[in-house]
């Protein structure tokens, strides 16, 4: 189950609590509860919005985009393995030239979501700027154009990015494991294009990995992008969409990228609020 509240108070703040909450009712000893997102925005400048506690860090277009106006049930695996997700931190973000300039920059703990402690005295820092370049009419449909970009950089001393790294930051305890010590910078780019039904999408990830074990390698690269595309062909009702992606999580490794295609359909009942998506 998941409890979600926001607000607003003494007006110029905006709050958001959002806990997942799983158990068994035959087993009290499996009941589980973690905060997604626990913030507050002081939000009296439009430009300059202030936000601190748990929330997804600036970085990934996809990973940003709220659950409910997904075309997919599942984000792209590069969205999944590359980005930084939820964090403890703070952050300074708005909107700039009649919102067709945004951007976000923050520092955090690095340590992902949950974890009330950084594992060395560094801290994460990561940033994204997106704009519409251009807005107009397209085949005489409605068109606009969108454009992003972001960055982040990190000191480690004890991260686990997943098992298809490699990484192991101390020899000989195999329990140790995908565990990830030293230096990584990430960057990606990502491009929107809207034209009356038609919706294009297309974003590209990186990461580089500098291990103070040397191990796998002294330095490595993952990459990964998606391109995916969907259409209207009943208005506001039946949605249409194809979408292929690739995440390569050692490039320096031949033979180990994964390729997925996806196609899917969306009955919209009542807008995004009420939808039945087949994948």
């Amino acid at each position: 189950a998941r409890l979600t509240a926001s607000g607003r108070f003494l007006e110029e703040f905006d709050f958001r609590l959002e806990l997942d909450l799983a158990g068994s009712l035959a087993n009290t000893s499996a009941l589980r509860a973690q905060m997604s997102d626990g913030y507050i925005t002081w939000n009296r400048y439009p430009a300059a919005n202030v936000r601190v506690g748990q929330f997804k860090t600036p970085f990934g277009f996809e990973q940003l985009y709220r659950d409910p106006l997904l075309f997919t049930i599942e984000r792209s695996l590069v969205n999944d393995r590359l980005t930084l997700s939820r964090q403890l931190g703070a952050q300074v973000g708005g909107d700039l030239l009649d919102k067709r300039l945004t951007y976000a920059v923050g520092v955090f703990n690095g340590n992902g979501a949950n974890n009330n402690f950084n594992d060395d005295d560094h801290f994460l820092i990561a940033g994204r700027l997106s704009g519409i370049p251009w807005q107009g009419k397209l085949f005489d449909k409605r068109a606009s154009w969108g454009v992003g970009g972001n960055v982040y950089s990190s000191d480690d001393t004890s991260v686990s990015p997943g098992g298809e790294f490699a990484f192991d930051s101390t020899p000989n305890t195999p329990d140790r494991d995908g565990v990830f010590s030293g230096k990584r910078e990430g960057f990606g780019l990502d491009s929107q294009l809207l034209c009356g039904p038609v919706e294009l999408w297309a974003e590209y990830l990186t990461t580089e990995w500098k291990a103070d074990s040397r191990r796998p390698l002294a330095s490595i690269e993952s990459e990964g992008w998606y391109a995916q595309g969907t259409v209207y062909v009943i208005p506001d009702k039946l949605q249409l969409l194809l979408k292929l992606e690739s995440f390569d999580p050692i490039r320096e490794i031949e033979n180990n990228t994964t390729e997925i295609g996806t196609a899917g359909a969306s009955w919209y009942f009542k807008g995004h609020d009420l939808k039945f998506l087949l994948n």
